[in-house]
């Protein structure tokens, strides 16, 4: 499930994502990742 949008997707559509981002010192570690759906992750920005 997308926390994103709610939405159920198999594995397949999902995409990994920072919580935080590199750039604001976000580190890839499983605490720091979430899983998105293809059109959740397009929206986010690193802002």
């Amino acid at each position: 499930m997308c926390p994103g949008c709610g939405e159920h997707f198999e594995i397949e559509g999902m995409q990994a994502d920072d919580k935080t981002p590199w750039s604001k010192g976000g580190k890839t570690v499983a605490e720091n990742c979430v899983m998105l759906c293809a059109a959740c992750n397009r929206k986010k920005w690193d802002i």
